[in-house]
């Protein structure tokens, strides 16, 4: 080939070699136009992207730097070499050179997003979502860019922009399978359910054997209370993927929730077969075994300061006109205080049938029945103009145990605010306080863990020792040694709702207390004053009305030696129906 020629001329001919497959002659082609013409960026750019074809990155990544070196402000060579270095895992420096096109071409939209795609790699979430908004501000309609950008958003739980993003990405790209699941899963954390199956349906339509949005269709189903539709979907994904744990969990859930309990153990004994550490089928296996009716409701009637908080409340509240709903109705009680009171309407939800039947009966032998309708459900089950006539005007309940959440007040007061409850809907109880104390005790230090007791090891039997939760407590009955003054853990406010909170992704809240004594910090008790309104309050703690709940223990793993005057470091972890804590 004549060495005269122009470097274009010289282009199209490796080009032509290129593009038919030729790779050898086309790559003497761009060799010899490097050569010649040390400064043509655009043969050391088709070369390296040559290079990159056949897997020889080593050799791409070689000639795009040497390109650099010649050429420093041409944007294509700075951006193939950025994207080599990225797949190399070179992210840093690929992450210099898409700034520099950034620099290069201010304007461009995919030189933009481009770096946008850099700081993501690089965990850079603020800098990446910026890069992403201004790639949009020049160009709109960029799909993927307002989908990533969905994405990003919804790792800082900004769930309403999260939301809005993967809908702009559906308005210019319809089909775009990615934004609807993300959609489906956002509004579904928006509590949006049935918006929700709107986008996981169409998903479901250009993908029908998604098994991921299966399940989550399915969940959204189930908080909606339409069991069979849930059903549907979660066996379509047990029947492809049985071998994994979430499914089971899933369905274990279902058949809890539809009172079909073996089912549900059989579920969630699957579950930790496949997955032996699976918190939450734990944690259910052990609601389920804790069910059954006994004999804490004989003690809890026995609680006379708690009975007439609760009575002297509900008369405050309920007028004539009222349409009360009682959740966790138990024997009924508190249903037909409110009907004493003058309620027109009593709906009552149980979720145990046993209860509720006996509810029904002790109803009508109390002469309330044409008054008071006791439903064997969940209250998320419940169904404003069915079951409910109309949201409710005042909701009472206690579904609280020794530790305050572990009944699911959070979960079910959250889903009252949204569904059942109007604007200024009267909550009884309103709010909680939390309150706490660190201890030293002996005795219960030597089987948190189970070690050696009286010379012999018994530690075997930990396995048997419920894991990481709270106890029930009576500091009136135990010897223990007083290490703090009584501190504010945390208040509850029931008639705001609290986001959605797992057992494995709990929300943290460090705090630090003063040693008062000398003594091994063993763990920390803890309890609730109950605020039934603004002015009748009832405490579970050691000194307060409700004496048959005693007080909740945790006992640290890591118990330690602690001095007066020393500050301890805790977090609690709050989780929507179990609180743990951490020493640090």
């Amino acid at each position: 080939m004549p060495t005269n020629l122009p470097p274009e001329v010289m282009l199209q001919e490796g080009l032509s070699h290129h593009q038919s497959g030729n790779f050898p002659l086309a790559e003497q082609s761009y060799q010899r136009i490097i050569q010649q013409y040390p400064n043509y960026a655009q043969a050391y750019n088709y070369l390296g992207v040559l290079y990159m074809d056949h897997q020889r990155t080593d050799e791409a990544l070689r000639v795009l730097e040497n390109g650099v070196k010649n050429i420093s402000n041409d944007p294509t060579l700075l951006n193939t070499l950025s994207a080599v270095l990225s797949g190399k895992g070179e992210i840093e420096k690929a992450l210099f050179y898409a700034g520099e096109v950034v620099k290069l071409m201010p304007n461009n939209f995919e030189a933009h997003y481009n770096l946008s795609q850099m700081y993501n790699s690089l965990g850079s979430v603020e800098e990446a979502i910026a890069s992403l908004r201004k790639t949009l501000s020049l160009n709109p309609t960029m799909a993927e860019a307002h989908y990533n950008l969905g994405v990003l958003l919804y790792t800082q739980t900004k769930f309403a922009e999260s939301s809005k993003a993967f809908k702009n990405a559906l308005q210019y790209q319809p089909d775009m399978l990615a934004a609807h699941i993300n959609l489906g899963r956002v509004l579904a954390d928006l509590e949006e359910y049935e918006q929700a199956l709107v986008h996981l349906e169409k998903a479901l339509a250009i993908d029908p054997n998604h098994s991921k949005t299966q399940s989550l269709a399915g969940m959204c189903y189930h908080f909606l209370g339409k069991m069979d539709n849930a059903k549907k979907y979660y066996l379509k994904v047990l029947e492809n993927h049985g071998d994994e744990a979430e499914i089971h969990v899933l369905l274990g859930n279902l058949y809890r929730d539809l009172t079909e309990d073996d089912k549900a153990v059989n579920h969630y004994n699957e579950a930790l077969r496949i997955d032996p550490d699976n918190v939450i089928a734990k944690e259910n296996l052990q609601k389920k075994a804790s069910r059954q009716i006994s004999q804490w409701h004989f003690s809890m009637l026995a609680d006379t300061p708690r009975n007439e908080a609760y009575h002297r409340a509900i008369q405050k509240a309920v007028k004539s006109e009222h349409l009360v709903l009682d959740i966790g109705t138990g024997s009924g009680l508190l249903a037909m205080m409110a009907a004493k009171a003058g309620a027109r309407q009593v709906v009552a939800c149980e979720m145990l049938e046993s209860m509720a039947d006996t509810a029904r009966e002790i109803i009508e032998q109390n002469g309330f029945s044409s008054v008071i309708d006791v439903h064997n459900k969940k209250s998320s089950s419940l169904r404003v103009g069915e079951e409910l006539p109309a949201k409710a005007d005042v909701i009472i309940s206690e579904i609280l145990d020794v530790g305050l959440v572990g009944e699911g007040v959070l979960p079910t007061m959250r889903h009252a605010l949204k569904e059942l409850a109007k604007p200024d809907t009267i909550f009884i109880p309103q709010s909680a306080a939390l309150k706490g104390m660190l201890l030293q005790s002996d005795g219960y230090g030597l089987v948190n863990p189970v070690k050696e007791i009286e010379g012999f090891d018994l530690s075997l039997l930990e396995k048997y020792r419920p894991g990481d939760t709270y106890g029930q407590i009576h500091l009136k009955t135990v010897p223990y040694q007083k290490l703090s003054k009584v501190f504010d853990i945390h208040f509850f406010d029931f008639t705001k709702a609290y986001f959605t909170t797992t057992l494995d992704k709990p929300e943290h809240f460090p705090f630090e207390v003063e040693i008062e004594e000398d003594g091994i910090l063993h763990g920390l008790t803890f309890w609730f004053d109950l605020n039934l309104d603004d002015e009748i309050t009832v405490s579970s703690g050691p000194d307060g009305e409700m004496v048959h709940w005693g007080q909740a223990s945790y006992f640290f793993t890591n118990a330690r030696e602690v001095k007066k005057g020393e500050r301890v470091q805790i977090e609690m972890l709050l989780s929507d129906m179990m609180i743990r804590f951490r020493l640090k």
